[in-house]
């Protein structure tokens, strides 16, 4: 009998599943083929999805996003760019304004207020002028007779104002006199020129109620009137509630129904807080005018500043008057004599009302003989006590009985000083480096340097910090426990040294500022 041996089939190779040569070209197809295809998805992405800030067009405006979500969309394009404050807006781009969000659009003068829930597209007319076409929502337009001039189409009504115009529109509504008229208008924004609360006016049509029908107003600090801190009761058509600045909520009811509601804001116009130079400081220099440094507050929503410099309280004639889109001044330019100064911001036109003038505040510029040449030990020069109200000029000293006196020109200034003035701090710089490096350019003549920080505060210059003559053009402050909020001065003076430790040689002295925006935490106890 014949017997047959069965036999497993042999385990095919997996290898053999795979080409016998995998050669250079096959590699080079396949790179080849991921490049592409990684750059197909890269140039994708970007074509839907990248924010458009360069356009070889000029842009016919810029957006200005007061709160929250505003988006752009251009007109070729599917999707939505989120705006950033000050972006650039062109011919068919569409704006779109979220809910609880506002926006506002300056064009030359010209601004247009963009209510939340509010879509509106930018177009031309025939002229190549700008029309606003009213998708849905609310704006609020505020036309300058010297801006370019904007028509409004809403609803399919062309609106030209001509000249200085202010106009409310809203999707289906026409603006024609027999249209409703409320105060305030939609997102409205008033300037409060004074310390006191502001009165705010309203008023509005009573449409199809009774004559018996009265209506309670509320004013809230919160849109859901959590926070109700103004209530009027038994009104008819109009009434006056003064107001603190901030941001509110009002509505008006109608046996607990809303009859109508809307939001305002008070912005606080009387004038930016003055930071230095402080009220009845004394600036001496010998020969060179002193190099003054202005300061002041940054006032919310304020588009620039007009800071005024005058030799009387009146200003009738004022020696220096600048417009400044940032907070600070630096003049060489002050001679001795009694100064003053103060600062307005200047608001978009949007806002109602007139900003005005800080308080003023004088100070003064002495010219003193020059003392300079007289030698000083260092012992006695670092106990010399020096009103801080007299600093930035350079020190008078006091000279050592016996010693001679030895006239000398004063050292040059340090130029190049960093951080530039008007530098501004954060918590997160400060984590970052957790040092402050100030330096400046070496002056010629001089072997080293002194450098002193003052605090200003409310009752002048603090002095914080002075080191001993130093051989090298840089200091490096690494105890940040010495600073707080708020200004601080620093100068660095040039000097000459001489054997024994002798004062040779002095010179001007150079200011600069900085500005440390934190809050450090005090001592904390825990139980």
């Amino acid at each position: 009998m014949e017997t047959t041996e069965i036999t497993k089939p042999e385990k095919q190779n997996k290898s053999s599943l795979l080409p016998e040569k995998f050669g250079k070209v096959d590699l080079i197809v396949s790179v080849s083929f991921i490049f592409i295809f990684i750059l197909g998805i890269i140039l994708f992405a970007k074509d839907l999805l990248q924010t458009i800030n360069v356009r070889n067009v000029e842009p016919v405006g810029i957006v200005v996003v007061k709160r929250n979500v505003v988006q752009r969309r251009l007109s070729d394009r599917v999707l939505w760019d989120r705006l950033t404050n000050e972006s650039p807006v062109f011919f068919g781009d569409l704006i779109r304004v979220a809910e609880d969000s506002a926006a506002t659009l300056y064009f030359d003068g010209s601004s247009i207020d963009l209510d939340e829930n509010t879509l509106i597209r930018i177009t031309h007319t025939s002229d190549r002028g700008i029309q606003i076409l009213l998708n849905e929502g609310r704006l609020f337009l505020a036309m300058q007779e010297e801006g370019k001039k904007i028509t409004l189409n809403v609803d399919g009504q062309q609106i030209q104002p001509a000249g200085d115009a202010e106009i409310q529109a809203g999707k289906g509504l026409q603006n024609t006199d027999e249209d409703t008229v409320r105060q305030p208008v939609p997102n409205a924004r008033f300037l409060n020129d004074t310390q006191d609360p502001l009165p705010v006016g309203f008023m509005w049509n009573r449409g199809e109620l009774a004559a018996e029908d009265l209506l309670r107003l509320e004013i809230s600090s919160d849109r859901n009137f959590r926070r109700i801190v103004h209530v009027r009761n038994n009104l008819s058509v109009q009434t006056e509630v003064p107001v603190a600045n901030g941001v509110w909520y009002w509505r008006l009811l109608n046996k607990g129904d809303v009859f109508d509601e809307g939001r305002f804001s008070v912005i606080d116009g009387a004038g930016a807080r003055l930071q230095s130079p402080a009220a009845s400081s004394v600036y001496r220099y010998t020969d060179e005018l002193p190099v003054m440094n202005f300061q002041w507050d940054h006032s919310n929503e304020a588009i620039n500043y007009i800071l005024e410099i005058c030799d009387s309280s009146e200003f009738a004639v004022p020696q220096i008057r600048r417009e400044s889109e940032v907070t600070f001044f630096t003049s060489s330019d002050l001679g001795e004599g009694t100064w003053y100064w103060r600062v307005k911001p200047v608001f978009p036109a949007v806002y109602k009302g007139e900003s005005s003038f800080s308080q003023s505040v004088n100070f003064f510029i002495e010219k003193t003989a020059d003392e300079q040449g007289k030698n000083l030990s260092l012992a006695d020069w670092f106990l010399t006590e020096v009103p801080p109200e007299l600093m930035p000029a350079s020190v008078a000293a006091s000279g050592t009985a016996g010693q001679s006196s030895q006239s000398a020109a004063l050292l040059s200034a340090p130029q190049n000083l960093q951080p530039a003035s008007g530098r501004r701090y954060t918590m997160s710089d400060l984590q970052a480096q957790r040092t402050i490096n100030f330096s400046w350019r070496a002056v010629q003549g001089a072997d080293a340097y002194i450098f002193t920080l003052f605090h200003q505060t409310d009752g002048g210059r603090r002095q914080i910090l002075r080191t001993q003559p130093i051989n090298y053009p840089q200091y490096i402050l690494d105890d940040l426990r010495i600073l707080d909020r708020g200004t601080f001065i620093w100068q660095v003076e040039a000097i000459t040294t001489g054997a024994g430790g002798l004062i040779n040689r002095r010179g001007n002295i150079a200011e600069s500022s900085f500005f440390m925006d934190i809050l450090l935490p005090g001592s904390i106890q825990v139980r």
